[in-house]
């Protein structure tokens, strides 16, 4: 049974409207009309059976249980690395090695290795406490191996979604998106060298950045997000999540402050002191600050960290 809590409806729905729109778009593409007669060739069925064959498929995986997924995905990731060299010395087609002819049916292994290089990056960059340099090059270095191979069959289309997917998954990682715009600088050089507004665009995309929330990594590994004005304040709120740590101030004006997912006592304790020396303190010794983690909310009083203590922290 598919749990309905924890079901993505609305991504399902997506897909069914994908795998529609597809179908429609091979039909028309293989509907020609001349004069008063009008032929389709059949790929537009073939592309049905195959939509029906992968919606049975889904249907099946969300029955199995997730340890299972985490067990195959690094084989599975270097056998379809093994395919990827094995189908350069195949026949080539159309100037392309790309495809394993089995009994009538063309197998490309460069779209399995997308599922499982997205899968296997998943596993790696969202383990706890890593920094961001590991997470951007594990990443890398775990989508570079299939790009490599790829564009020697060639065919640099499929390398771009590659690219694509992993700025994604450092995105959904809440690594820093100076970080994520440092990658794709070169690209953006090139661009400007033709276009000039394409820099316009960096500049302004880069104060942009500045002006959002303060980054922080504490000691032990934890992320802290402290909020620059009202609007970063509200921001952080509404996209706090059930295993996320939210704190503000509660006797004088300040930021708030947001650890992305679980955290110790200690690092707690720390965001709690960052989150003070960033508030209207004054004189104060100590501010109250407000902890919310999950349905428990506490308050503690905090002594306000110095600048030379937080310095060091901030990304």
């Amino acid at each position: 049974m598919i749990n309905r809590k924890k079901f993505d409806f609305q991504l399902a729905a997506y897909l069914i409207i994908l795998i529609v729109m597809g179908c429609v778009a091979i039909y028309t593409a293989a509907t020609t009309t001349i004069g008063e007669y009008t032929t389709t060739q059949n790929n537009w069925w073939k592309q049905i059976i195959f939509a029906g064959l992968t919606v049975i498929g889904i249907l099946l995986l969300l029955k199995l249980p997730m340890p299972i997924f985490e067990l195959v995905v690094v084989p599975a990731y270097i056998l379809n690395m093994l395919l990827l060299v094995l189908v350069l010395f195949t026949p080539a087609v159309n100037g392309s090695h790309r495809w394993f002819s089995l009994g009538g049916v063309n197998f490309q292994p460069s779209e399995s290795a997308k599922l499982l290089t997205i899968l296997l990056v998943a596993k790696v960059i969202s383990k706890p406490n890593l920094r961001e340099t590991r997470q951007i090059l594990y990443g890398l270095g775990l989508t570079l191996l299939p790009i490599i191979l790829i564009l020697i069959e060639p065919d640099f289309g499929t390398t771009l979604v590659f690219s694509f997917s992993l700025l994604a998954m450092l995105v959904a990682a809440e690594v820093p998106l100076v970080y994520v715009l440092l990658l794709i600088s070169p690209v953006i050089s090139i661009v400007s060298s033709v276009w000039w507004g394409a820099i316009v665009i960096w500049i302004a995309l880069l104060v942009w950045l500045l002006l959002r929330g303060r980054h922080f990594r504490l000691p032990g590994g934890v992320k802290c997000v402290v909020g620059r004005d009202a609007r970063d304040n509200a921001a952080l709120k509404a996209q706090r999540s059930s295993a996320d740590v939210l704190l503000h101030t509660v006797d004088v004006p300040g930021p708030t402050a947001l650890i992305p997912g679980a955290a110790d006592d200690a690092s707690i304790t720390r965001a709690a002191g960052l989150c003070a020396a960033y508030a209207d303190c004054g004189s104060r010794p100590a501010v109250t600050i407000r902890m919310i983690r999950g349905e428990t909310t506490e308050e503690q009083r905090v002594a306000p960290l110095t600048k030379e203590q937080v310095l060091p922290w901030m990304l």
